[in-house]
């Protein structure tokens, strides 16, 4: 009914806030591990909600479209990171090089 479907709109605005967040919070990522792994789990949300989103309603293209560029910031600012890091910190490094290799196989 009306109620179900004002439910579906409104998590839509909220993915719409998600995706501001995000590019907000990723402006500096490529110089803290902190930020990246806050924007990584903000990007595996919007993957969630994205996937499940209805191929046919009239967000999906451009919040498919969204999360490439979301994804390709991770890859781009982890490489970035990578640069950064204590090449001793394997911990850090191993986490980083994950991530970027989880952003490069999505979405699907």
């Amino acid at each position: 009914g009306a109620a179900s479907r004002g439910k579906g709109r409104r998590m839509w605005k909220g993915v719409d806030y998600l995706i501001k967040a995000y590019h907000s919070a990723a402006l500096h990522i490529e110089k803290s591990l902190e930020d990246f792994l806050k924007c990584v789990n903000c990007s595996q949300l919007l993957h969630k909600y994205i996937i499940a989103e209805s191929k046919d309603s009239p967000t999906y293209g451009r919040h498919l479209e969204s999360l490439k560029s979301i994804l390709q910031i991770l890859i781009t600012k982890g490489n970035k990171l990578l640069g950064t890091l204590d090449p001793g910190d394997n911990e850090a490094r191993d986490c980083v090089t994950e991530y970027i290799g989880q952003a490069k196989t999505k979405p699907r």
